[in-house]
């Protein structure tokens, strides 16, 4: 049926002689020539008038055959047209890649403070000559460099780069014009690229949710007077993994920068979270003060057991022996389960100090997951944790000593798989 259709259609169209005579140049004597809406009327009628005999059902089919066709010709050229921009943008890409990769990497890897017209040298290319590019072609080749230098937390020219290759410029433009908002901050933040305050403006109390957070961080880099205005509030929001990732990324940037940081210990009563402000305690162990680090000790009896758990990793962290004995007296109002992060930070730390802690832990222990932590503990700790450890071999039953045993063939495996 649809098939028949079809070629009815087909057929219909080719042999429409009056389309032919209107869209034919040359008009006799005898022609009738029509002008504006008088053409679409005619061809309304004429259809209309070829079709009153056929059935409801047949003209819809029908309808609907040549409505498919003309929009399947449609979808064709808009899909050929988008593969060839696609391939054009890509060829590009590649031509760009291989001419300024090299530069762009040698300028991102020098330390040293560079001009404008020192970038340009290095790139053997003029500003204006960047200008007649499209800059997504950078911004992607700009992040592709970022990634491969990751490690790196702070690129001294960065900004300068952005600037001669016209990343900066486009970047403002798109803000101040409200394209593509989210993307554009994305890109301020992974390249850490600093943009005029009013360019975030309009974006630091916006509806959308993702756009605010992402201006507000955004404000931290570009903000002299007053960066950390808006951290509290981001911090009380429910905080998704992504800016957690963002986040600890940008405190080491402002840190290499040499910017004043954030007050952690003052931030962590006054954020409502518990993870949240565990994920404050455990950045004040990579980006706080001295005397900020000093006082992790005053979060160990915390109401809130996230808050605990990431000040025992913090100390571990920073395998910090003047605060393991607070933590060690500590342990017998823990839960089980911060026992055994404290065993896994004094262990951390391997001051020497904790030989009986450890061997009390595992005499006094109704766990056996922490009896079993305990034992892996003293079997590294020292050499006299050691001792103890083959001491403890003889002295108990069976079933310990199976345990002690498990305990000792697991860590001689482990040992014989990092000599290899």
């Amino acid at each position: 049926m649809l098939t028949a259709l079809f070629h009815l259609a087909i057929g219909k169209l080719l042999t429409c002689t009056p389309l032919l005579t209107l869209l034919s140049s040359e008009y006799g004597d005898d022609k009738v020539v029509f002008y504006g809406w008088d053409v679409v009327d005619y061809y309304y009628r004429f259809f209309k008038n070829f079709y009153d005999a056929y059935s409801w059902q047949i003209r819809t089919s029908y309808a609907l055959v040549v409505f498919c066709l003309i929009f399947m010709f449609v979808l064709f050229i808009l899909f050929s047209i988008r593969v060839q921009v696609k391939r054009f943008q890509a060829t590009k890409t590649r031509e760009l890649d291989e001419r300024f990769a090299e530069p762009f990497r040698e300028v991102m890897m020098e330390f040293e403070p560079l001009m404008p017209s020192e970038v340009e040298k290095r790139c053997d290319f003029h500003s204006t000559q960047f200008a007649k590019y499209n800059p997504m072609h950078f911004i992607k080749l700009l992040i592709k460099l970022r990634q491969e230098l990751q490690e790196v937390v702070y690129i001294p020219n960065m900004q300068v780069l952005a600037m001669v290759c016209g990343v900066k410029a486009y970047l403002e433009i798109n803000l101040n014009k409200n394209r593509k908002v989210f993307e554009m901050m994305q890109y301020l933040t992974m390249l850490n690229i600093r943009v005029s305050e009013g360019c975030l403006a309009n974006f630091v109390n916006h509806r959308n949710i993702n756009i605010r957070h992402m201006a507000r961080m955004s404000y931290m880099m570009c903000s002299d007077m007053e960066p950390y205005r808006y951290l509290v509030e981001d911090l009380n929001e429910p905080i998704a993994a992504w800016r957690t990732m963002t986040l600890h990324q940008l405190m080491g940037w402002l840190q290499a920068c040499d910017k004043r940081m954030p007050n952690f210990i003052t931030l962590v009563p006054r954020i409502e979270n518990g993870k949240t402000a565990a994920f404050v305690i455990e950045e004040m162990a990579y980006w706080g003060s001295e005397d900020e680090k000093s006082k992790l000790d005053t979060f160990f009896t915390d109401e809130r057991y996230e808050c605990r758990s990431a000040a025992f990793k913090a100390v571990a962290m920073l395998r910090d022996s003047n605060q393991e004995q607070e933590m060690v007296n500590t342990f017998p109002m823990q839960p089980e389960p911060l026992r055994r992060e404290i065993l896994r930070a004094v262990y951390a730390i391997k001051s020497g100090k904790q030989v009986d802690f450890f061997g009390k832990v595992y005499h006094t222990t109704a766990s056996k997951e922490t009896r079993e932590i305990a034992l892996t503990c003293l079997y590294n700790y020292s050499e006299e944790s050691r001792r103890l450890f083959e001491h403890l071999r003889f002295e108990n039953n069976e079933r310990d000593r199976t345990l002690i045993d498990q305990i000792d063939s697991f860590n001689l495996l482990n040992q014989i798989r990092s000599y290899n």
